[in-house]
């Protein structure tokens, strides 16, 4: 089954991207892997799971939600639904 981007995924690698960030788009079992180069360090990477909510303020799950809501709880994933989050998850960890 192919998996369905969410509406603000690709806003959000935009803006990743223009702001100086490396973005993949790994979908399985989150959306994005999420890089910034440090002279020391080489590449530092975070995962990174894009949520649209819908028009009634839910989140829209994925039919393998289960599996994705365990990944996401045993490696500390970021969950984000725009840009400014992600941006902001970024600065605090990288």
């Amino acid at each position: 089954m192919r998996h369905r981007p969410d509406n603000s995924r690709n806003e959000i690698v935009k803006g990743l991207r223009n702001a100086g960030y490396r973005v993949e788009i790994i979908e399985r079992p989150v959306d994005l892997l999420v890089g910034k180069a440090r002279w020391a360090q080489g590449f530092i990477w975070m995962l990174m799971e894009v949520k649209t909510p819908t028009k009634t303020g839910k989140i829209r799950n994925r039919t393998d939600q289960a599996l994705q809501d365990q990944f996401i709880e045993e490696t500390g994933t970021t969950v984000v639904t725009t840009l400014e989050e992600a941006l902001e998850a970024l600065r605090l960890s990288m």
